[in-house]
């Protein structure tokens, strides 16, 4: 990565939620490799009626042993995952790429800044 990449382009982000499976979306190919598709229920408080709104950031992963860890996962367990934001090259949507799931309140590759 070049140092005006560094600079600027950062995409790296940590989500602390309850894990969701994706009902019948949990796997997919990309360039013939396998990823396993979750999500991670965060919450907003909408000013203007004072609920919370639900939101439901799609993750992905290609790594074999992160798919493993969220094959173990059960609907709404708590999870913290830290990744990079990507739009997808198909249908421009964004997702999670998944890198790490680390326990909520530890921080991921001992990172302090996200």
């Amino acid at each position: 990565m070049t140092d005006t990449r560094k600079k600027y382009w950062d995409n790296s982000v940590r989500i602390t939620g309850k894990f969701h499976a994706i009902s019948g979306a949990g796997t997919g190919r990309h360039s013939g490799i396998e990823y396993t598709k979750f999500s991670v229920l965060t919450e907003t408080l909408d000013t203007r009626t004072g609920f919370y709104r639900p939101n439901y950031v799609v993750c992905r992963t290609y790594e074999k042993e992160l798919k493993k860890n969220i094959n173990e996962l059960n609907e709404g367990d708590i999870l913290s995952i830290y990744g990079e934001v990507i739009s997808s090259a198909g249908s421009g949507e964004l997702f999670v790429l998944v890198k790490e799931i680390v326990p909520p309140g530890e921080n991921p590759g001992g990172d302090k800044n996200c």
